[in-house]
């Protein structure tokens, strides 16, 4: 999935069954809460939007007919325009082109046109984008745009936001431009933090209505007996503080599900009562999402 920090768009793909991603550029994945089976050695591969690969996996044995490294596309004339290229190739589905506008170093590292094709099965997907300013010398420029995913959390591609801030970068070969995105780098942009706590709140209350809404698709992680403990429970909803999601007991299904990357984007927020928990959340697009309850906060405060 995604992170917090710059990250790389492409790189080792050691990893593969589980993503995001990204961020937007992540890689294992994991299954729900309270399950002893969930540990992070036993974790879905899962590709990450920050460490995607050479989609090639020595492991098993390739379906593609060919490995070997094709010829190139012609080189965009400026900059602006083998970025521009690129992304319009990669929104309208048009990968031969977007391979052919890839640095001679990526498809060394990607191998055929085919394989690159085949690895967008584990990527996000670009749905726009927006440039911005650009640099350049007479070998290398830096490119700002603005780009748009179609946005999920899942343990395939783990967290995929819906926008981030990207600096692509565009090198010189064959007298023109070609895009090394393996060198660009993307920033996840996610809703303010400080949606967490209402959606925490409003996610409890429908528990103790014995309602589950707002919640991951995927079942919850973590402590699930708090959680079943809501419904019904007497008093009103007491919501504490946000924080980040911290290594300690009861992290380990998370961890399991959307790798390390998620001490970067998970908040916490503590409910007080009726039951004590913490409640794990996740930025899905425009809102925040229970992904799943711990106990106590990290640390053994509740």
């Amino acid at each position: 999935m995604f992170n917090g920090r710059p990250f790389r768009w492409l790189r080792d793909a050691a990893v593969l069954a589980c993503c995001g991603a990204v961020g937007f550029l992540a890689i294992a994945a994991p299954r729900l809460a309270d399950n002893d089976d969930n540990d992070a050695s036993g974790a879905n591969p899962r590709i990450a939007l920050s460490e995607l690969a050479d989609a090639r996996n020595p492991a098993a044995p390739s379906a593609l007919a060919s490995t070997d490294v094709e010829p190139p596309g012609p080189a965009a004339p400026t900059p602006l325009d083998a970025v521009e290229r690129f992304l319009a190739a990669e929104i309208g589905g048009d990968y031969p082109t977007s391979y052919g506008l890839l640095s001679a170093t990526d498809r060394e590292e990607i191998g055929s046109s085919r394989e690159w094709e085949a690895v967008h099965g584990q990527l996000p997907l670009v749905t726009g984008f927006t440039l911005g300013s650009s640099s350049s010398d007479s070998t290398r420029a830096e490119v700002d745009a603005d780009v748009t995913f179609k946005p999920s959390l899942d343990e395939t591609l783990g967290l995929v936001p819906a926008r981030a801030q990207a600096v692509w970068i565009a090198v010189a070969e064959d007298g023109g431009w070609r895009v090394a995105r393996s060198e660009s780098q993307l920033t996840p942009q996610y809703p303010d933090e400080s949606g967490a706590a209402s959606a925490a709140e409003a996610w409890a209350q429908a528990r103790t209505d014995c309602r589950a809404e707002a919640e991951y698709d995927g079942g919850l992680l973590g402590a699930v007996g708090p959680v079943a403990a809501l419904c019904d429970a007497p008093g009103p909803v007491e919501v504490g503080d946000i924080t980040s999601l911290e290594p300690g007991v009861g992290v380990e299904p998370f961890l399991a599900a959307f790798g390390p990357e998620v001490l970067s984007w998970a908040r916490v927020v503590a409910i007080a009562g009726p039951v004590s928990l913490a409640v794990v959340l996740a930025p899905v697009a425009d809102r925040w999402v229970v992904i799943g309850a711990l106990e106590s906060l990290p640390g053994g405060s509740s």
